[in-house]
């Protein structure tokens, strides 16, 4: 990011994740309102309705019927976040409402313009204690999503209690997306049916779980 988009732009975290304990707190909060969701629906078609995750041909099914929902789910989640009061703020005048995501970034474009904030030399500072959200800290269910994340960064924090001037390893998740099995007519076929049988638009998810219920039993009489 700092090669593409240019130094002092802000455009990526770096240091140990204890100081970006916010966003650990926002993963938690994704967890709990998408993830877990799908999450229990995938587990429960696989112990209870057919579902293998070793075969690309449910995989490939799984991606055709969920992606789309999931993907929806996301970006409601998201605005609904943006749109969530605070509940608190550091140096909020009290008495005033306090604002939202959305609000928040707004008024930072109107007083700091579009690009960022200009870029100032840092003042002295407590390294050590810089940026660590010591309510976030002290929250278990914060910390053991760090701990489970982050076990090389634990392992070697003796080395460098004030953190590493860059982080030990990048995240790169590599998802290959599964062939597609059958034809276009097929593709095609499967989706009528779907249509004629299922409710596509309904967001209870024992009406999803229906979906693949439906498609399964139309893949296992197609022709081999």
């Amino acid at each position: 990011m700092v090669r593409l988009r240019g130094a002092n732009r802000g455009s990526y975290l770096w240091g140990r994740s204890v100081h970006n304990a916010r966003i650990e707190r926002l993963w938690v909060d994704v967890v709990k309102g998408v993830v877990s969701v799908w999450k229990d629906l995938f587990r429960d078609l696989e112990a209870n309705a057919g579902l293998d995750r070793r075969s690309d041909v449910h995989i490939w099914l799984l991606h055709h019927l969920y992606l789309p929902p999931i993907n929806q789910h996301l970006l409601s989640w998201a605005d609904g976040w943006n749109n969530h009061k605070f509940s608190r703020l550091p140096n909020h005048p009290r008495g005033l409402t306090l604002p939202t995501p959305r609000t928040l970034f707004r008024d930072g474009v109107i007083v700091n313009g579009v690009r960022s904030i200009p870029y100032e030399e840092p003042a002295e500072v407590d390294l050590p204690s810089y940026g660590v959200d010591w309510p976030a800290h002290d929250d278990n269910q914060v910390m053991r999503v760090y701990r489970d994340y982050n076990t090389q960064e634990l392992d070697r924090a003796e080395e460098n209690p004030n953190g590493f001037g860059r982080p030990l390893r990048l995240i790169d998740v590599n998802v290959p997306e599964p062939a597609g099995p059958f034809s276009p007519q097929e593709v095609a076929a499967l989706d009528a049916f779907l249509s004629a049988n299922v409710d596509l638009n309904a967001q209870e998810m024992l009406i999803r779980r229906s979906w693949w219920i439906r498609a399964f039993e139309f893949v296992q009489s197609l022709p081999p």
